[in-house]
């Protein structure tokens, strides 16, 4: 279950040069204004475990609305997560399996708005949690993010988006070196 949850949840700003902390907020909002997360679509994820020479892989679709994201696997086993800022529900066959509050797990809070954020498109909030450092590539651009606290550093060593108009892939290290990354389209099949 947490492999389940650190796979899914998991991302620091440079622009053409570095920028200071201070004015970090400032050049994100400037040069991210227009980026956006498509509010329902696919996914494609692949996940490298420590001692499994071939990626697990896993796609589905997802859909955000009101702090709120789906995430339904498709294959290759089909189930649901549901994501809120305070729990995450994971439900197999339309039966609830798990749920985990972030009462019970503390950094589950932390995990759950960096996921939350990158679909609310809020850099602020990420900041707040993540040094962050932006880099354009012409029209396309790469945030890098490095946790800020010990707590979160002991879960995620680093974490990248990827994007142009909008936001195409996240994909984070995990403080075992695992890694997991997703592709994000709009097409919803």
């Amino acid at each position: 279950m947490k492999m389940l949850l650190t796979s899914l949840l998991t991302g620091v700003f440079f622009l053409s040069g570095t920028v200071c902390s201070d004015d970090i907020q400032t050049k994100l909002q400037q040069q991210l204004s227009g980026i956006e997360m498509s509010p329902q679509g696919q996914f494609r994820q692949e996940n490298q475990l420590q001692g499994i020479p071939f990626p697990i892989k896993s796609s589905g679709q997802y859909e955000f609305s009101a702090g709120i994201l789906s995430w339904k696997n498709l294959k290759p086993v089909e189930s649901m997560l549901v994501l809120t800022e305070n729990k995450v529900e994971q439900y197999i066959a339309g039966e609830k399996s798990f749920s985990v509050r972030a009462e019970q797990q503390p950094i589950l809070r932390t995990i759950n708005q960096l996921f939350l954020s990158l679909f609310e498109h809020d850099w602020q909030a990420l900041s707040e949690n993540f040094e962050l450092q932006l880099i354009q590539h012409g029209e396309q651009w790469e945030v890098q993010m490095h946790p800020k606290q010990d707590a979160l550093k002991a879960a995620i060593l680093s974490a990248r988006v990827y994007g142009d108009v909008k936001i195409r892939r996240f994909e984070f290290t995990k403080s075992n070196n695992d890694q997991t990354r997703i592709w994000f389209s709009d097409e919803n099949k």
